[in-house]
């Protein structure tokens, strides 16, 4: 095979940055630096060798704008010479996305070496508010940032999703996790013991891991144990259940060809190779979802993934599943096709409440601890995926120390949206009126911890096929009784009041 056409990892670092105070904190570009150096050390490679060779820069978007344009910023620093410099689309899974994408160039000799980064710097900015500052980070800069493919642009939620507050991930997720429950037939405390248990486990392998921002094991029943300081969000999710976003960490990776690594003497070691991949959305809005409790794309990503690798999830020996929320991990777990009680771990950093969660740039981290764990363990398979907004966008990757030994293709993404598209879901009525029963729900919680909100998402009797939103009457009484019972399924009248729809149980 042309070594030219075969992509390789050769490269990985990771930063995490934990300055007391805002001025010891490294700024946003610093972060980046940090971990674009000890990549660039991982493999083996000086600096001055690559700035050059360097010709696919791809920087993930940061939650917030810290620079005008960070690719071309991180250019300006270390006088790299990227001809294509980008900015990734929004979510979750957009540097394992990336990575799919920049292989393909790579394998039909459009790029021959991409630097792939991100940081975020969320816990510093917690800082300079409090401290009354305002960082001075950006860097000049003549142009806006090219995007990188973003395959589904524009905004996550609808207006009608937006309206009543299904428009936030901390909002959403637990309406999963509360449909799951109910299509699983456990009970609520049946369930939060499950999901407790499955999240202290990835807290034991954050306390081994020495970039995680919360490097501490936690009990299952401190997890699900409601207290001042472990409050519910959106129930059933407590504090200890949602993605931090308070950090300061970045990440970085090196792909290049083969060709490429063996000029630049790069040790065989090191060398780490994508063996399958995959790329596709669910139906965009979650009012338009099949149901609440799978994802079609990611069990399409999966298959489509091992298949390209000729392996089957039995020969994955490290997984790490994005973790944003449990029903993620859950979700993802099943649609792979994994046994609730398999006894592999399902994280390699700790997930993003332990490990934490740097916005966009979560699976560059998880990219790079997979790296690191399969150079331990030579000839061993692993597979990590992302997930984007609300169990939306998913990525998939396979890697393996071993070459492929068959020419790098992948399937492209539009085959399979064009699969997922052709799967009839309900359609969306931002007016409903008359009887109706809920199909899934949450509670939403001040910082306080006090009841504030609850969100229903529903079916009325005389449209069927078409989905509202909803919100419920302000009744701290019924709030308790949602989350006392099993509220799906729960028949009512719902009637649109000025800008909501209002669901009131009978």
């Amino acid at each position: 095979m042309d070594q030219h056409a075969i992509p390789v990892l050769v490269g990985v670092g990771q930063t995490t940055d934990k300055g007391s105070t805002f001025e010891a904190c490294l700024s946003p570009l610093q972060l980046l630096m940090e971990s674009v150096k000890r990549a660039l050390e991982d493999a083996g490679i000086h600096l001055k060798q690559i700035q050059s060779r360097i010709d696919t820069l791809v920087i993930t978007s940061g939650f917030i704008d810290y620079l005008k344009n960070p690719p071309q910023a991180l250019c300006n620093a270390l006088n790299i010479h990227a001809k294509n410099q980008y900015l990734s689309g929004v979510g979750g899974c957009s540097p394992q996305a990336a990575v799919n994408r920049l292989s393909e160039d790579i394998a039909n000799l459009k790029i021959q070496c991409a630097l792939l980064g991100g940081m975020e710097a969320q816990a510093a900015m917690g800082m300079a508010r409090k401290a009354g500052i305002q960082p001075d980070w950006d860097q000049p800069s003549d142009q806006a940032p090219e995007l990188f493919f973003p395959y589904r642009a524009g905004d996550g939620a609808c207006e009608t999703e937006m309206i009543h507050g299904i428009g936030v991930p901390v909002n959403v997720y637990p309406m999963f996790e509360n449909a799951l429950r109910s299509y699983l037939g456990r009970s609520f405390s049946d369930h939060q013991s499950k999901i407790a248990d499955l999240f202290s486990r990835f807290s034991r392998v954050a306390e081994k891991n020495s970039y995680a921002w919360f490097p501490k094991a936690r009990s299952a029943q401190e997890i699900m144990t409601v207290t001042g300081n472990n409050r519910y969000v959106g129930f059933p999710y407590t504090k200890l259940m949602n993605s931090m976003l308070g950090v300061n960490q970045s990440a970085a990776v090196l792909l290049m060809s083969e060709a490429m690594a063996d000029e630049l003497g790069v040790r065989r070691e090191k060398r780490v190779y994508l063996h399958g991949c995959a790329d596709a959305a669910d139906h965009w809005y979650v009012l338009n979802r099949v149901n609440y409790y799978s994802s079609p794309a990611i069990k399409l990503c999966g298959k489509t993934a091992l298949d390209m690798a000729g392996k089957t999830m039995e020969d994955m020996d490290h997984i790490d599943l994005y973790s944003c929320f449990p029903c993620a991990v859950e979700i993802a777990r099943d649609m792979l096709g994994m046994d609730e009680n398999d006894s592999r771990p399902l994280t390699v950093t700790g997930g993003l409440p332990y490990f934490g969660g740097p916005g966009n740039n979560y699976v560059m981290h998880s990219l790079a601890a997979m790296v690191e764990k399969l150079r331990e363990n030579p000839g061993k398979f692993g597979l990590l995926n992302g997930n984007s907004y609300y169990l939306s966008k998913h990525s998939v990757g396979i890697y393996n120390t071993l070459p492929l030994e068959k020419p790098w293709q992948r399937t492209h993404p539009d085959v399979l949206q064009k699969q997922i598209h052709a799967t009839k879901t309900p359609e969306i009525e931002n007016q409903p009126k008359g009887s109706a029963a809920v199909e899934t729900y949450t509670v939403l919680f001040n910082r306080e911890g006090q009841p504030e909100k609850g969100l229903i998402i529903g079916r009325t009797e005389n449209q069927p096929f078409k989905r509202f939103a909803a919100i419920t009457p302000a009744d701290p009484g019924l709030w308790q009784e949602m989350m006392t019972g099993d509220f799906v399924g729960t028949r009512g009248i719902v009637r649109n009041q000025g800008r909501f729809n209002v669901f009131e149980p009978i």
